[in-house]
């Protein structure tokens, strides 16, 4: 039996590699774009995962509702936003109510029927509301006796007053009340898009002593702080009757932000070893077509003692070196165009740090297997029918 001469054999694989250059260039391509479009594919759902869940954690509800089961005047009394900005944690609070609706109009003849929120200054910023024109109140309208007014958006647009210079003033049944400032958004606060928010009762009254119902604070929390805070609040809002303190906390994104990214990385993962496939298929398919092209140099080995096995090794040997010098080409454009595009998009790269480097022997491998087909159909061709072709 002969045996294979491995030293040899390399040296005739590298031989016919460097001897079809435009042919062997192409065959590695194949496994260069398979590898590229695996690492960006990849790399480009990482990141954008990486992406989703810091934008999960940055824009999670950080608002914290608190109520009183009983006694809401005297548990959120005035001194209640003082009370809880003390608080480790906390970047606002403030206290609302929803009073009964009003007759509200700028113009004579265009009275609309509408929400009346009353809350204190801390609400709009703990609701984190956006002012378009004008002003939010502060502190300084206690000095005033009557209530000053905020237009949600929707409630702007029904009452056409769009803008305001502070010194525009709106009617709610029958009572004059200046408008500080127009709302571009609501943030948190549900339903005040349509409200008209004032900083007192249309009597002049506290927000605490009104009309209507649901009197409640609000706080906004530091990110990463919300558990902790919402742990202490009925002890911070009220020491002598936290029990009677409800607090509810903004639902969890966790469960939603896990199958976004489970998702995402499926579909992936998915397309890249798509990718790899079709890679792979075209190292085959070009490794065949080299086989029918060199046919009569099969035969002429053949011919001179080269037995099936070293034909076959030949090929085989030559879809290895191939294989590795595409995935290397593929890893290393791969990188490159993952981090363009990534930064393109100011997302971080992330990559698991191992598959790179996986996926040179794994390019080997690829080579490996595509050229598994045409090595054993080379090995076939018999020697005469080889050397008439």
């Amino acid at each position: 039996m002969t045996r294979v001469n491995w030293g040899l054999l390399l040296q005739q694989s590298l031989g016919a590699i460097w001897g079809r250059k435009m042919r062997s260039v192409m065959t590695a391509f194949g496994i260069t774009v398979g590898i590229l479009v695996f690492l960006v594919t990849l790399g480009w759902s990482l990141s954008a995962s990486a992406d989703i869940n810091a934008t999960f954690d940055e824009r999670t509800a950080t608002t914290i509702t608190v109520t009183a089961r009983e006694d809401a005047e005297q548990i959120l009394d005035k001194n209640f936003t003082d009370r809880v900005t003390k608080m480790q944690g906390v970047k606002a609070a403030g206290r609302y109510s929803s009073a009964p609706q009003a007759d509200c109009h700028t113009h004579p003849g265009e009275t609309q029927t509408t929400p009346i929120i009353v809350a204190d200054p801390g609400f709009l910023q703990a609701s984190g509301m956006k002012v378009k024109s004008g002003r939010f109140f502060d502190k300084s309208i206690e000095r005033i006796p009557g209530p000053v007014a905020l237009l949600g958006p929707t409630a702007a647009n029904n009452l056409d007053m769009t803008t305001t210079d502070g010194t525009t003033r709106i009617i709610c049944d029958g009572k004059s009340i200046p408008v500080f400032g127009v709302l571009s958004s609501t943030g948190q606060a549900a339903g005040a898009s349509s409200a008209v928010i004032i900083s007192k009762n249309l009597d002049g009254s506290d927000v605490s002593y009104q009309a209507g119902e649901g009197l409640a604070g609000v706080v906004e929390t530091e990110l990463g702080a919300t558990k902790k805070v919402a742990a202490a609040l009925p002890y911070a809002v009220s020491a002598r009757h936290s029990e009677l303190v409800a607090v509810r906390m903004p639902p969890s994104t966790e469960e939603l932000r896990g199958k976004v990214t489970t998702s995402l990385n499926t579909m992936a993962i998915g397309v890249s070893i798509l990718s790899l496939v079709v890679g792979a298929i075209g190292i085959m398919t070009t490794t065949l077509t080299s086989v029918i092209e060199r046919t009569t140099e099969i035969g002429l080995r053949r011919s001179l003692g080269a037995r099936p096995r070293h034909i076959a090794c030949q090929f085989i040997i030559e879809g290895v070196f191939l294989g590795g010098i595409g995935a290397f080409f593929g890893v290393l454009l791969g990188l490159v165009s993952l981090l363009v595009l990534v930064k393109l998009q100011g997302w971080t790269p992330v990559m698991y740090p191992l598959i790179p480097v996986l996926l040179i022997p794994g390019g080997m491998i690829i080579g490996i297997l595509s050229s598994l087909v045409p090595a054993l159909r080379a090995a076939k061709i018999p020697p005469a029918a080889a050397l008439r072709h």
